[in-house]
């Protein structure tokens, strides 16, 4: 007896019903949270729009943030309508392996801490680099990320470098801003304090993001002077804990050698 294979569902697409017109009408495509419109005026400055989306972001006291933005002015994060400031927030605190501290409210701590880590993200790195390729280890470059500091476990946001050895981690450079003190930026060694300087003000990191503007001369002078202390910090440890020697290449035996060159080895 045959069998016959059953006849399974046609792959061919479903014909669009026709409209009262006699035309067939396709499905408008659905917008992604970048462009979709909502009804809310726009909490953007100056802005008209009346197409704002609510800020999805809740802190960590389950209070809404209480913004929407339309979509010239709005950031997405993980397929979620947010404002810009908490968008910041979140995009520079991600990390796959942890979940994000929700900041509060108004605090904008977070974001002084990545405005100082953006300044010195290429100095700061290229001298761990450097570092880590002298003393053959890894370097490991952490988020912005809230922690809790010493015995009275300070509530605090840092942005670290570090250097890791497969036993743990030799040494640590990290840029930190305590809640308690939001005017005070920390540059750390180690978790001790190599520098504190007064924070910029909103106006000069505003000013610093502004492409259209010359280098504000006070955030080189604070981008340099946390620059020479954590370089100086790394140059006492390095002083009191020398790099090993580069690994040496096995000398290759003279009949392995012949043999490469082609050569029959010596009798």
């Amino acid at each position: 007896m045959r069998h016959w294979p059953r006849k399974g569902p046609s792959l061919e697409a479903e014909p669009l019903e026709p409209d009262c017109d006699g035309t067939a009408e396709e499905a408008a495509p659905e917008l992604g949270p970048e462009l979709g419109l909502g009804f809310l005026p726009c909490s953007g400055r100056g802005c008209r729009e009346q197409t704002g989306i609510a800020c999805a972001y809740v802190d960590r006291r389950e209070r809404c943030c209480p913004t929407a933005w339309c979509p010239t002015h709005r950031l997405v994060h993980q397929r979620q309508v947010v404002c810009p400031v908490h968008g910041v927030i979140l995009g520079a605190s991600e990390d796959e392996l942890t979940e994000h501290h929700r900041a509060d409210l108004g605090n904008v701590v977070p974001l002084l801490v990545n405005w100082v880590a953006r300044e010195l993200e290429a100095p700061v790195g290229s001298l761990m680099t450097d570092v880590a390729e002298r003393y053959h280890q890894t370097l490991v470059v952490d988020p912005v990320r809230f922690v809790l500091v010493g015995v009275e476990r300070v509530r605090t946001w840092e942005r670290a470098w570090k250097i890791c050895a497969p036993v743990g981690v030799s040494l640590r450079v990290h840029l930190a801003v305590e809640e308690a003190a939001p005017e005070v930026v920390l540059g750390k060694f180690n978790s001790k304090v190599a520098v504190t300087l007064p924070a910029p003000s909103a106006e000069i990191c505003e000013r610093a993001e502004d492409p259209a503007l010359p280098p504000v001369a006070e955030v080189a002078e604070f981008r340099d002077t946390v620059l020479r202390a954590i370089s100086a910090a790394v140059a006492a440890w390095q002083a009191v804990n020398p790099a090993p020697p580069a690994p040496r290449s096995e000398p290759v035996a003279a009949s392995e050698s012949a043999v490469a060159e082609g050569q029959a080895p010596a009798a």
